[in-house]
């Protein structure tokens, strides 16, 4: 004959497991959702943040293709000091023809004044 004493003490064992099992169970598929959540709105983020950064990313490669390289600047700098050069004999020229524009002033005022034109 069966004991039903024994059986009875069985199932509320096995009855205690399946609950103590589903409430991990519940718990588990709980966070799984509450991670899906944030891992969806994390994605998100990283897909938003990587199309700005694209976005200014291909502002940059455009406005470096108008910048000079390297060869265009040391171009520069040479024209640059040949243009330094040019100026300083234009200046050393300017120098020497503000001294006979001086001195043909003062010949022209001490001439001026000797001849009584003033």
């Amino acid at each position: 004959m069966i004991d039903l004493s024994l059986m009875k003490d069985w199932l509320s064992v096995i009855s205690t497991g399946m609950a103590v099992l589903a409430a991990v169970y519940a718990f588990l598929t709980k966070r799984a959702a509450q991670n899906t959540t944030a891992l969806e709105k994390l994605t998100e983020n990283v897909n938003k943040l990587a199309t700005e950064t694209d976005k200014r990313l291909g502002k940059i490669e455009a406005d470096m293709k108008h910048m000079p390289d390297a060869e265009a600047l040391v171009e520069l700098k040479l024209a640059i000091s040949e243009m330094k050069g040019s100026f300083g004999r234009f200046e050393e020229k300017m120098t020497s023809m503000s001294r006979t524009v001086v001195r043909v002033e003062e010949f022209l005022l001490k001439n001026g004044s000797e001849r009584g034109d003033r």
